[in-house]
C-alpha cells in the first residue's frame, strides 16, 4: 500500500505541484519571460514513475494548463504559444510511449529475475538429498 501511495505521490501529485510550480513563477515574471515551455519536462517527470494512463492523464492536463495560461496571461504572442503546445503535446505523446517500454521492460525483468530464483531452487534440489539435506554424490 505504501509503494501504491508513493507511486501516485511521484507519478501524479509531484508534475501536478511542477505546473503549478511553473505557471506561477511565469505569472510572476510577467510578459517579458516564458517558462510555459519548461512543462514539456512535466510528462516525462510522469513517465518515470507513473503508468500509462496516469502520463496520458498528466501530459492532457499540461496541455490544458499551457493553453489556458497562455490564452489568460500571455503576452499575445500567438504564434510562440502555438509552437510551446505542439511541443508540450509531441513530448507527452513520447513521455506515454516511454513508459510503455518501461512497463514492459520492467515485466521482462520480473520474468527473468523468477526464472532465475526457480533455477537455483532447482539446482539446489538437485544437488541435495531431500531427506538428509547433505549433498548428493551425482547431484542429480
Amino acid at each position: 500500500m505504501t509503494s501504491n501511495r508513493t507511486s501516485f505521490l511521484l507519478s501524479v501529485v509531484a508534475p501536478l505541484a511542477f505546473i503549478v510550480i511553473i505557471l506561477t513563477a511565469d505569472a510572476i515574471e510577467g510578459p517579458k519571460t516564458a517558462y510555459v515551455g519548461i512543462l514539456a519536462t512535466v510528462p516525462m517527470l510522469a513517465a518515470v514513475f507513473g503508468t500509462v494512463w496516469s502520463t496520458a492523464f498528466i501530459s492532457v492536463i499540461t496541455v490544458l494548463a499551457g493553453w489556458s495560461f497562455g490564452h489568460f496571461e500571455s503576452d499575445g504572442n500567438v504564434q510562440a504559444q502555438s509552437v510551446r503546445l505542439i511541443i508540450i503535446s509531441i513530448v507527452g505523446v513520447i513521455a506515454v510511449y516511454a513508459v510503455r517500454i518501461r512497463i514492459a521492460r520492467e515485466r521482462a525483468l520480473v520474468e527473468a529475475l523468477k526464472e532465475g530464483a526457480l533455477a537455483v531452487q532447482m539446482r539446489k534440489l538437485s544437488e541435495t538429498d531431500q531427506l538428509t539435506e547433505l549433498l548428493n554424490r551425482r547431484g542429480l
